[in-house]
């Protein structure tokens, strides 16, 4: 087998895309693919950098809410001048009436 990628290719600082060199080891719908460009290959990696984005997006938004909530709690805490959390809680179950 002397089949070629038939996967276009850019090259680094070419405006023009290129056939990729590889030469091709899976035949899918009758075209050939080297292992990195396999449309199966490529459906893998593109779902595990989706993942990989979809967790850190993920985090950061936990990271904003929780730096959200410590601005608010900070400013009501120095609005009635609270000093512990104890307090605070405390705070909260007279406004709230639930007692612990």
């Amino acid at each position: 087998m002397s089949e070629q990628c038939c996967a276009k290719v850019y090259a680094p600082g070419a405006f023009n895309r290129f056939p990729c060199a590889n030469r091709a080891k899976v035949e899918v719908a009758g075209k050939w693919y080297c292992g990195t460009h396999n449309p199966d290959a490529v459906a893998k990696r593109e779902e595990k950098q989706r993942a990989r984005w979809a967790e850190e997006d993920r985090k950061d938004t936990v990271a904003r809410e929780e730096r959200t909530y410590n601005q608010v709690m900070g400013n009501i805490c120095r609005e009635y001048d609270i000093k512990d959390g104890a307090e605070l809680r405390a705070a909260l179950w007279r406004t709230t009436a639930v007692k612990p």
